[in-house]
């Protein structure tokens, strides 16, 4: 298997890849099924049509989403959620600079630039004088937060996310 560190790209900053990329994803197609269910459920309600996959070690969550950006199997195919993703992160301990914040920040940067789903205006938005340097690697280093704030404010006001009720 190659070094995952390698996968990054060329700026270093990039999606950190999953362990798990190419493998066989085994008896959790209920998952991402309903994972597919609740994101266009959500979209109808005109929620913002994300989710927060949790659970304790070892119970499948990278599998899970690794699966969802990198599908292996028939059903994560015909579910079709890979198309609809705008970003991934894979936190690696191993891997020191997969569990940094600003490298986490830069790299969702990176993705959200080359994602076909946003419009093209969100890319003028990043590269405007008033969120630009917020983008460097030094300034986002010093204060990821608000690199990460100047960064969703394009894509959803935070006004317009609902608090979850912690219900799955």
């Amino acid at each position: 298997m190659s070094d995952p560190r390698k996968q990054m790209s060329s700026s270093g900053f990039g999606s950190s890849p999953s362990l798990l990329q190419g493998r066989r994803f085994y008896c959790r197609e209920w998952a991402l099924e309903k994972l597919r269910c609740c994101l266009d459920t959500r979209s109808m309600l005109g929620q913002p049509p994300g989710v927060l996959v949790t659970g304790g070690p070892g119970t499948g969550k990278t599998a899970l989403c690794t699966e969802v950006v990198w599908p292996t199997s028939q059903a994560a195919t015909a579910v079709g959620l890979a198309p609809r993703c705008l970003a991934s992160h894979f936190c690696q301990r191993e891997d020191h600079r997969s569990t940094a914040c600003w490298r986490f920040v830069l790299g969702l940067v990176e993705q959200l630039k080359a994602s076909s789903l946003l419009s093209p205006g969100y890319r003028e938005i990043l590269d405007s004088p008033a969120v630009s340097p917020t983008l460097e690697p030094l300034t986002c280093q010093r204060d990821p937060e608000e690199t990460f704030k100047s960064v969703r404010t394009p894509v959803g006001h935070p006004s317009t996310c609902p608090e979850s009720d912690g219900g799955g």
